[in-house]
């Protein structure tokens, strides 16, 4: 619970479920606006590779070490348990509320 990310993830409600960890590293070039061609670029390249690599090998380092030391595993659920119930989660969608049914174009 340290700084907030302020943009749109696909991790959503998963965040009030499990404790999660947000990673960045330098996939692109600097002052590329993302969601744009060149990030997409930049992703097929040596330089997204290599930042791609370093973030799997810093996330695999922190899995091993949350494994070997079941306390310090404990201590993380507890932190998360703590803060999560100094702000309940509300969610915005009201409880009477469905997805569309959509129909399948083929059947």
């Amino acid at each position: 619970m340290g700084r907030v990310f302020k943009a749109s993830t696909d991790v959503g409600d998963l965040s009030w479920r499990v404790p999660i960890s947000m990673l960045g590293t330098t996939c692109w070039p600097l002052n590329a606006p993302a969601h744009s061609w060149g990030i997409v670029a930049a992703g097929g390249s040596s330089i997204g590779h290599k930042g791609m690599i370093y973030a799997a090998k810093v996330m695999s380092q922190a899995a091993i070490a949350l494994y070997a030391n079941p306390d310090r595993l404990r201590a993380v659920r507890q932190e998360f348990e703590q803060a999560k119930a100094a702000v309940p989660y509300v969610c915005p969608i009201p409880d009477d509320k469905q997805p569309p049914q959509k129909k399948h174009p083929y059947r």
